[in-house]
């Protein structure tokens, strides 16, 4: 008999569920409804159903949903959609609710994408609350790792390491802006610590130290890299400032090194990468 946790993934088959699954799947029964399968699937260990969680039911009972999906609308009709997935997942009472929210309400709270998080954690705070749903949110700084595409929004470091294996010059607007990298294998790790400890509550998800782009390319330049790349540092001056992460689990995980999440992200794309480009179709 079967006695793991059963876990849903909402949105698993994008860059931060893909690394959440495949944590995950070492130690719970773990499914991932998206849309579509991840170009990334081959060999997955989690269970793919295609679906959309805002208009598709759910028939299976987790005792833990993972939500990653991004609701984009900001008017009257952003509680209705919520309301559908809710009546679509249906979650089990007194069952663990790990809602993912974003550093963006710290670095730009006015930003169409900071009010939706900002909306999310308020609308799932006081339905848990009526609910009897064990809610936890974390808020994710700047993540990378294995299974982000290249050219997306918040994907630098892909870019980098992208451009540089296939000989593209690497832009930089601003070498001095100092972000919170969190690799994304560790992330997943914190997920998985959330849900054994049974952590609810708030928490960022970072690493608590800030580095420069200008740093984060010497790295790469001195560790990563083995051929010369040309790098155009634009010059400009960015507005918002990253702030540093007040991640409360940082105990429960031992991070990795930059150097090394940096090495381990550039093989994944050196590996993968015919797939990548079929994907961005160059």
């Amino acid at each position: 008999m079967n006695n793991k946790k059963k876990i849903l993934i909402l949105g698993g088959e994008g860059f931060i569920g893909r690394n959440i699954a495949a944590e995950l799947s070492d130690v719970f029964s773990c499914y991932s409804l998206g849309i579509e399968e991840s170009v990334f699937g081959s060999g997955r260990k989690d269970v793919f159903i295609e679906g959309n969680a805002y208009k598709d039911k759910n028939l299976k009972k987790f005792d833990a949903y993972v939500h990653l999906i991004d609701n984009q609308v900001l008017d009257d009709e952003f509680e209705k959609e919520e309301l559908k997935l809710i009546e679509n997942i249906g979650f089990l009472k007194n069952s663990h609710l790990i809602l993912f929210s974003s550093a963006v309400i710290y670095a730009n709270s006015e930003s169409p994408y900071a009010k939706r998080k900002i909306i999310l954690e308020k609308f799932y705070e006081d339905y848990c609350e009526k609910n009897n749903i064990n809610l936890t949110i974390l808020r994710l700084f700047n993540i990378y790792g294995k299974f982000q595409i290249p050219y997306k929004q918040g994907s630098l470091i892909a870019n980098i390491l992208f451009n540089y294996q296939n000989n593209i010059p690497i832009e930089i607007n601003d070498m001095s802006a100092k972000r919170d990298f969190i690799y994304a294998e560790d992330m997943a790790k914190f997920v998985r610590s959330v849900i054994e400890n049974d952590f609810y509550g708030k928490t960022d998800l970072a690493t608590g130290k800030l580095i420069s782009i200008g740093d984060l390319l010497e790295i790469c330049k001195k560790k990563v890299f083995i051929k010369e790349i040309e790098i155009i540092d634009k010059k400009n001056t960015e507005n918002n400032l990253c702030p540093l992460g007040n991640n409360v689990l940082l105990e429960k995980v031992k991070l990795i090194s930059m150097e090394e999440g940096l090495k381990k992200t550039a093989f994944f794309y050196e590996k993968n990468s015919d797939v990548i480009k079929k994907y961005l179709n160059i």
